[in-house]
């Protein structure tokens, strides 16, 4: 009906079991006020001597919440505490292209996509493809819009269209047929990044078509040109999307589209880097 306390030991005595026991316990005592017993009542308990061990156990009880529960709870408040202002003033501008598409599915209406051809013209067969690339890279939440091409050397009307509504991305569309001029086609870019400003999301699409009708199966001269286009891309800071339009591989464009959003930091808009 009660626990006893008793020791014994091989070689400790009575002092250095009551100098264990001050130091093991003093956390305990300093919150309950109960102080360790002197030596002479240590050695008293010695085995076979016993006594009621109520004041052990609230000893060690104390100590055990003192050193062990005390300072988790007060570890879980504060990290509580911290969480809950982290959440109340995590700057997340969802309004942002890169999240729109993350909450696509819980949005109500459908993200805003303009593409702007420049100095090219879409096939029948080219639009189709756009338009599936598109659906399939924003999973069908996607409102196309396919601006009139800009003419060769028009890239200064871009300042005065209006930016796609919602703040949705942008895309350049090229040929990659025609060959990349830094005077154009890098100023049709910067002036197309400008006006959509820091919170706008610009890339780049690189319809592959023409070429691969007219060089088909040369493998060596579409990377040769790819490289050169990509290279023109990466010193506007846009990320480019190489696709066949007319007979695209939607998984591969979609992967394409994915590794380029993911370019485009959130926290800094105007910070997109390709690789």
């Amino acid at each position: 009906f009660e626990y006893r306390a008793t020791w014994e030991s091989t070689f400790l005595d009575a002092p250095a079991v009551r100098s264990l026991l001050a130091t093991a316990l003093a956390p305990g005592a300093l919150v309950t006020g109960i102080a360790v017993p002197d030596v002479a009542r240590i050695d008293a308990i010695r085995a076979p001597a016993s006594a009621n061990a109520a004041m052990w156990l609230n000893l060690l009880a104390a100590t055990v919440a003192a050193i062990v529960v005390i300072p988790r709870l007060l570890l879980a408040a504060a990290a509580g505490i911290l969480e809950r202002h982290r959440a109340t003033r995590l700057p997340v501008p969802l309004a942002a292209p890169y999240y729109q598409r993350l909450l696509r599915g819980f949005r109500g209406g459908r993200i805003g996509v303009e593409v702007i051809p420049y100095s090219y013209t879409l096939t029948p067969d080219a639009q189709e493809g756009l338009q599936a690339v598109i659906a399939r890279a924003f999973d069908g939440g996607a409102a196309l819009t396919v601006a009139p091409a800009l003419a060769y050397g028009d890239e200064d009307r871009i300042a005065a269209m209006p930016a796609p509504p919602g703040g949705g991305p942008s895309f350049a569309l090229f040929n990659l047929a025609a060959t990349p001029e830094a005077e154009t086609h890098g100023a049709f870019l910067t002036t197309l990044a400008a006006r959509n400003g820091a919170a706008g999301l610009t890339l780049a699409i690189v319809d592959e078509s023409a070429w691969r009708a007219r060089w088909s199966g040369d493998a060596a001269r579409l990377r040769e040109r790819s490289v050169v286009w990509k290279a023109l891309c990466e010193t506007r800071g846009v990320a480019p999307v190489f696709v066949d339009l007319a007979a695209p591989d939607l998984a591969a464009a979609e992967a394409a589209f994915e590794a380029a959003f993911a370019m485009h930091d959130p926290r800094d808009p105007g910070a997109a880097r390709p690789p």
